[in-house]
Order: C-alpha cells, then sequence, then structure tokens
C-alpha cells in the first residue's frame, strides 16, 4: 500500500534522554516530568495565561534551570508540542498507517481521539489544534512546526486516499486532496469541540454520518 514511514516525524524530536549532553551539563530536574506537567498547564490555561511563576511551580525547577534548558517561554511550548506528537500523536498516526484498509484507519483515528477525551476530560481536544490559537501561531519558531506536522499528516492522508481510489475502496467523486483536507478540518473540529454533541453516541453517530457521506 506504500505505507508513510514514520521515520519523518521523529526528525523533529529530541529524545529525553540526549538532553543531558544536549545542554552540556546534567539536568537537576526530571525532563520528561517537567515537560508533561508544563504541558498540562498550557492545554488548561493557554499559552498567554500560563504565567512563568505557574510554568515553575507546576514543573517544579528554578529560573535558572528553566532559562539554561529552555532559553524562553516559547522553546518551553515547542518541547511540549514535540513532547505532546510524541506521546499522542504518533500512536494515532501509527493506527492509520497500520491498517491496510483507509476506511478502517481513519475510522480507528477518530476513535482514538473519543477514547481519549473520555480518559481525561480535563485535557479536551487537541493540543496541537489548540496551538493553531491567534497568540501561539503569532511564534515564527512555533507556527512552522505546527503547520509542518499537520501538512505531514494531510499529505499521507491524501497519498493513502489516491491509492483507495486506485483500487476503488474509495469512489467520492471528490479530488484526493480536497477529501484529505475535508477529513481533516471535521477531525480538527471533533477535537476542538470534544463537547459537541454532549454524549459519546451521538459523537459516534456524527464520525460515522460524515464518513460515509465522504465514501468512507
Amino acid at each position: 500500500m506504500g505505507h508513510w514511514p514514520v521515520a519523518p516525524l521523529n526528525t523533529f524530536l529530541t529524545p529525553f534522554h540526549l538532553w543531558t549532553s544536549h545542554m552540556g551539563r546534567k539536568l537537576e530536574f526530571n525532563f520528561e516530568e517537567a515537560i508533561e506537567q508544563a504541558t498540562g498547564l498550557f492545554w488548561s490555561k493557554g499559552y498567554t495565561k500560563a504565567s512563568l511563576r505557574d510554568l515553575l511551580k507546576v514543573m517544579q525547577i528554578g529560573e535558572s534551570s528553566f532559562y539554561h534548558s529552555f532559553k524562553d517561554k516559547e522553546g518551553l511550548y515547542l518541547e511540549c508540542l514535540r513532547h505532546y506528537n510524541q506521546k499522542v500523536m504518533f500512536p494515532r498516526l501509527e493506527t492509520l498507517q497500520s491498517e491496510d484498509s483507509i476506511k478502517s484507519g481513519v475510522r480507528k483515528m477518530f476513535q482514538q481521539v473519543l477514547a481519549s477525551n473520555r480518559a481525561d476530560p480535563s485535557r479536551p481536544g487537541c493540543f496541537m489544534t489548540n496551538s493553531l490559537e491567534r497568540d501561539v501561531m503569532e511564534m515564527p519558531r512555533i507556527k512552522k512546526y505546527v503547520l509542518e506536522e499537520m501538512a505531514l499528516l494531510e499529505n499521507y492522508l491524501t497519498e493513502r486516499i489516491e491509492s483507495a481510489m486506485r483500487t476503488g475502496e474509495i469512489d467520492s467523486g471528490i479530488a484526493s486532496q480536497d477529501l484529505a483536507e475535508l477529513v481533516m478540518t471535521f477531525y480538527q473540529g471533533m477535537l476542538q469541540r470534544p463537547g459537541l454533541p454532549k454524549n459519546d453516541g451521538s459523537r459516534k453517530n456524527l464520525i460515522e454520518l460524515f464518513l460515509e457521506r465522504m465514501g468512507f
């Protein structure tokens, strides 16, 4: 099926175990735990409302360690995005990649979104999708990273749809790129508004209705 290789996504990551040598000195705090806590704060309060004081408190680090490790708040946010991709987004993409049927893969990807919303209601939606907010997208490094990551998924989805159209698995009458954009738009909408519709059954029905209309 010409499945999309996962490797390109990993080029955006700095593995946690490499940070001590990367930063030039041994870290005096648990890097992964600190990033996890910062991600939760950014997720719940947003970039602008998450103050440096609040971040230092939840990360349990001092200002010296913060500036040495992340340089600034934007640098920390970028590492939180990379952490989120490694922990949440990559498994979803691997699920899509692992299915020979694009119809099955897309449905499983949406199922994972519903499952994650049930598992942790305190972190609704998608941290990556939330980063499309204006205050975040005004920062060049973050804007570049977010758009590149989203383009990877959309491009892969387009390729899989084209392959499915050639085999006759999908026959929607919509161009492959347009169809991929529609699926991604609906996907991001479900991530941004996880409480609509209000119950899980209705959300599943809405997803199924959309996919059937799109030829999935």
